[in-house]
């Protein structure tokens, strides 16, 4: 993201080894000026100033956070005025799933959503939905070419992973692809904006947390197991990349 759009980031993991990985990659991109790595949890409040945001993009770990209206609320507080979110879910039920089916497409906490939930949070949380979309086509493919190259790559991968963990995974893939395939799970796209918002002052944990100065328009993303929160760079190279906003 950094790389494409020009913008700062600053990501928030919860493994030290992600932390370490993600860095590494930065430095190897040249990117260190402008992407920092912390670790920390999503599912507490962020250790990042209020309204300081344009957008928040979550890919696919909402399904983890155990209070998903909690995190909501936390990050609308981030978000600037007008600022956009966009969160993918790919734990919808919309069909019949066995407690078995369940238990084979989980890694970890997860939660599954009944249509409608996540529409309702994001109402509760102050958010306007702009839209959603159905991407549950990309979640059967991935799914299935993931166990392909896996299954390839077995001898490998069990070296690394362990036989137990090797076959819990594949289980996890086949049974996605299956639930995708038949449409008993749907994986969806929500983007939505924040209404604006009076600068002031909020209570955190029986405190006051205040709403600083809005820095350098930033972006706010959890994807592919970070939190990251992106800085859109005053560059005349970053000023042909324009936000979506409300």
């Amino acid at each position: 993201m950094a790389h494409t759009v020009g913008c700062r980031v600053a990501g928030l993991e919860i493994n030290h080894s992600g932390v370490a990985l993600a860095t590494a990659a930065a430095q190897a991109q040249n990117l260190a000026a402008r992407v920092q790595f912390r670790h920390g949890n999503a599912n507490h409040i962020p250790p990042f100033p209020d309204a300081v945001f344009d957008a928040v993009i979550c890919v696919d770990s909402i399904v983890h956070f155990v209070d998903c209206a909690h995190v909501l609320q936390e990050w609308y507080w981030l978000l600037r005025p007008a600022g956009r979110l966009l969160f993918t879910d790919p734990a919808v039920v919309t069909g019949l799933i066995a407690g078995e089916e369940a238990a084979r497409s989980a890694m970890g906490f997860l939660v599954f959503a009944p249509p409608g939930a996540n529409e309702r949070l994001i109402a509760t949380a102050g958010f306007t939905l702009l839209r959603r979309e159905d991407l549950t086509a990309g979640l059967a493919t991935i799914a299935r070419r993931r166990r392909t190259v896996r299954t390839q790559r077995q001898s490998t991968l069990i070296q690394i992973e362990g036989e137990a963990a090797f076959q819990s995974y594949q289980h996890l893939v086949a049974t996605t692809y299956t639930l995708a395939s038949e449409q008993r799970i749907a994986r969806w796209d929500f983007s939505r904006a924040s209404p604006l918002m009076t600068m002031g002052v909020r209570s955190v944990g029986g405190g006051v947390k205040r709403l600083p100065s809005v820095f350098g328009n930033p972006i706010y993303c959890r994807a592919a197991g970070f939190l990251l929160c992106c800085t859109k760079a005053r560059s005349s190279a970053a000023e042909h990349v324009r936000l979506d906003r409300a």
